[in-house]
């Protein structure tokens, strides 16, 4: 183990002045200056003081690293946040250091329509697939930049695969940004079994106002969140919202909370709504091109100009099984598909051949769309071994439960339920669930059928509200079951019959099963005088 080093913490502060030696309040500096012709070193602090604006650019170099039990840190002290503004540049900058901590801070540019920085920068530059240990940022809003309000990693041409592990963003607000809120990424693939990055957490944070780039015709931008180039990662309690409403490119666009190119992330307890595309996508959730091994899970998306939960591969991936074994479960998705066609789940890719998707499992989810179909296959192969179990799918004003027509080499569908509000049934081009039965063999089990086509009896179906704090998903009752609903105990035992493990509790934090069997949806309800059967 290195041995401590004499840390030193130095002060920032209005009243202060460059001929002080900054190490005390009364002794502070005055610019951000100092600190940028200082060399930091483990476990040093710069703190500015809270309540006032610093101009300038902060930039820390690998001769500024800390280590994980060492910091350096960034942050302000006495009541409240300092601020820095950042002009036309990058607020504060991290260029190949790791050990670092940027906490406590607002960081502003002149206008993300002329500024050309971010607001947190952290990027590694080195050769030959270093991977820098440990960044946090935390109660960090960063607004006015024409790149990104957090970015860590980097795109370089050498395609050297540095980057970063144990990274944790968390309380942050990143608004009014040209590309994207919070973006994590490395280079571009080369080796499929090495990524950038591990060990990624985001959470509490709130991502809002990031309208895109009008004139980037040929890249998306304008998302939330954008985790990328990752091996083993989080994302939970977020909110992303109103992201993407001056996007130019018409070959794929912004999308609220999504992935690409990761294996084993798990995004769980977030609000992604309202996010606009002015062509493509648009959506509130995605996993994209590349993503294994990972789960979307309690998550709420509504009113979105795209998809809610998009499972989607692109051919530039080129890797085979490039795309598989990922769950989609427990989920509430409510008009989501406001303009473009889009759906409220759909699985899509770009290339049979080259980005096929295999073993995709959506079960417990709960649809609701007078705007668009409820679930979508959108071609006609490359899509494999797809498990649809216990969802409920429910339509109004003549929109289609299923769209497309999958095989059962494409998906299977079991215990799910369909309701159309009006009366008007759509199921993969059929008028009932019976004929869509007896035409395909989907919804039948061991030559049984199943499944229903039945008023889910929720508590205010339709219903779209904005809960605006995804540690509440609780408080939304509207897709809750009625104590008479059709769908309590209807669902199957995917462990008993499938051996797929579908958690330990519902969309509302529920323990799950409740009754003798599993609820249909994203709501298991308890009801009273009901022993609830024990998960062996």
């Amino acid at each position: 183990m290195c041995p401590r080093t004499l840390a030193v913490t130095y002060y920032v502060s209005p009243s202060g002045d460059d001929g002080n030696p900054g190490t005390s309040t009364q002794r502070a500096w005055r610019t951000l200056d100092k600190v940028n012709a200082l060399d930091l070193n483990p476990g040093d602090r710069v703190l500015l003081e809270a309540g006032h604006d610093y101009p300038g650019n902060l930039l820390l170099t690998a001769e500024d690293a800390g280590t994980p039990v060492q910091p350096v840190v960034i942050g302000s002290y006495s009541s409240g946040r300092a601020m820095i503004k950042a002009g036309d540049g990058s607020g504060v900058t991290v260029q190949n250091a790791g050990g670092v901590e940027v906490k406590d801070l607002i960081v502003t540019g002149d206008d993300y329509k002329t500024n050309v920085g971010s607001g947190v920068k952290i990027v590694n530059e080195l050769p030959n697939n270093q991977k820098l240990e440990y960044i946090r940022i935390h109660n960090v809003e960063a607004s006015g930049f024409g790149y990104r309000g957090i970015f860590v990693g980097e795109w370089t041409e050498d395609e050297s695969k540095s980057g970063y592990k144990d990274v944790r963003i968390t309380h942050c607000v990143t608004h009014q940004n040209r590309r994207e809120g919070i973006l994590i990424i490395g280079c571009p693939p080369d080796d499929p079994d090495t990524l950038a990055n591990s060990n990624v957490y985001v959470g509490h944070s709130k991502m809002y106002d990031n309208p895109g780039d009008p004139e980037n015709l040929e890249s998306h931008s304008g998302s939330g969140i954008l985790m990328a180039e990752v091996d083993g990662g989080v994302i939970e309690y977020c909110e992303a919202y109103n992201n993407g409403y001056d996007t130019g490119c018409r070959r794929g666009g912004p999308i609220g909370i999504w992935t690409w190119r990761v294996n084993n992330i798990i995004i769980q307890h977030c609000e992604s709504h309202h996010n606009r595309a002015l062509a493509g996508d648009g959506g509130g959730f995605d996993f994209d091109g590349g993503t294994t091994n990972s789960i979307m899970q309690y998550n709420y998306s509504h009113d979105n100009d795209g998809t809610g939960f998009m499972i989607c591969s692109i051919p530039y991936e080129n890797t085979p099984h490039s795309y598989s074994n990922n769950t989609v479960r427990y989920n509430i998705t409510v008009n989501d598909g406001q303009k473009n066609n889009y759906w409220g789940i759909n699985l899509w890719t770009g290339s049979a051949k080259d980005a096929p998707i295999y073993n995709t499992q959506i079960y417990g989810n709960t649809v609701y769309s007078s705007t668009s179909s409820a679930i979508a296959f959108c071609v006609k192969e490359g899509i494999y071994n797809t498990k649809v179990f216990n969802n409920l799918f429910v339509t109004s004003n003549n929109q289609k439960l299923v769209q497309g027509n999958p095989d059962r080499s494409m998906a299977t569908f079991a215990g799910n339920a369909y309701w159309a509000v009006d009366g008007k049934y759509d199921i993969a081009g059929h008028k009932s669930l019976e004929a869509w039965r007896k035409a395909t063999g989907q919804e039948m089990l061991n030559g049984n059928p199943i499944g229903l086509a039945v008023d889910p009896k929720l508590i205010d179906m339709g219903k779209s509200v904005t809960i605006g704090d995804p540690t509440k998903h609780h408080t939304l009752t509207a897709y809750r079951l009625q104590k008479n609903s059709p769908l309590i105990d209807a669902g199957l035992d995917l462990r008993s019959l499938f051996g797929i493990d579908p958690g330990d509790r519902d969309f509302f934090g529920t323990s799950i099963p409740q009754g003798k069997a599993y609820d249909i949806g994203a709501h298991e309800i308890v009801l009273e005088n009901t022993p609830t059967v024990k998960r062996k």
